[in-house]
């Protein structure tokens, strides 16, 4: 594109504006002034939208590995945090708190009862048991056949399964089985003689007649004045027990006197 020169070589111009001849012939004036200003006016918005993108390419840089959807719930959930009054919720965990802590004293207190009935069902279950016994009732000393007396002299071996079957221990510890029934606990009967084997503590079969300990004389045996009942073996036990049964009294009253009795 060049200038247009008249005859005498000097710049044709039209409106006051020079004109040009393009590469095809056309002329066309070309108002300088606009276009200077024109080119400088695009040079200033293209440095603009070259900071702008300087500037978003160094904040991208930040969410660099960031998942767009991600980022957006989190930004959802903090607003909804925005709206939850800590207060609030503070009161409602202390309510809550505080409603734990009475169910927890709720199910403490049951299990107490439940145990306490366990252990009264179980006691009274072996008092049947001891009661019905045909052993106690024909070849124990009188003495030892009230239940709580005679389980303050065996009871250490004698338990219960969880079908609430009486199983006799010896003095080992082990379950006595039966010779009736191969494979299977002896019952209380088929036990007890391999426990009970004190002469003092088998009714006699004498002159002085069944319940009364062999030639009528006093248990032999007794422990030391101050011996703990669980230091006890099972003869100074029921040596305790006859002769706490000799002031007479209730089962009760003479398994309470031998409890005092010991240290």
């Amino acid at each position: 594109m060049k200038i247009k020169l008249d005859a005498d070589g000097h710049a044709e111009l039209k409106d006051g504006n020079p004109v040009y001849v393009n590469g095809d012939g056309a002329e066309a004036a070309v108002d300088v002034a606009k276009l200077t200003a024109d080119v400088a006016n695009a040079n200033g918005q293209a440095r603009d939208r070259r900071l702008e993108v300087e500037r978003l390419e160094s904040e991208a840089k930040l969410f660099k590995g960031v998942d767009p959807k991600e980022a957006r719930e989190a930004i959802a959930f903090r607003k909804a945090l925005g709206d939850i009054d800590p207060t609030k919720v503070e009161h409602e965990l202390a309510t809550l708190k505080a409603a734990n802590a009475g169910l927890t004293t709720q199910v403490e207190e049951r299990d107490a009862t439940i145990v306490t009935a366990d252990a009264t069902i179980d006691n009274l279950s072996l008092g049947a048991k001891i009661s019905g016994s045909e052993f106690i009732r024909t070849k124990v000393v009188a003495a030892l056949q009230d239940p709580a007396l005679f389980r303050a002299a065996y009871g250490e071996h004698l338990t219960r399964d969880d079908k609430g079957n009486v199983i006799v221990k010896d003095a080992t510890g082990n379950t006595i089985m039966s010779a009736e029934n191969p494979g299977q606990p002896a019952t209380l009967d088929e036990a007890l003689p391999r426990v009970v084997v004190n002469p003092h503590h088998l009714a006699a079969q004498n002159a002085n007649g069944p319940g009364d300990p062999p030639n009528g004389g006093p248990p032999s045996g007794m422990p030391k004045a101050g011996t703990k009942l669980a230091e006890m073996t099972v003869d100074q036990k029921a040596a305790m027990v006859t002769k706490a049964a000799e002031q007479g009294g209730t089962g009760e009253e003479i398994a309470a006197r031998v409890l005092a009795n010991a240290g």
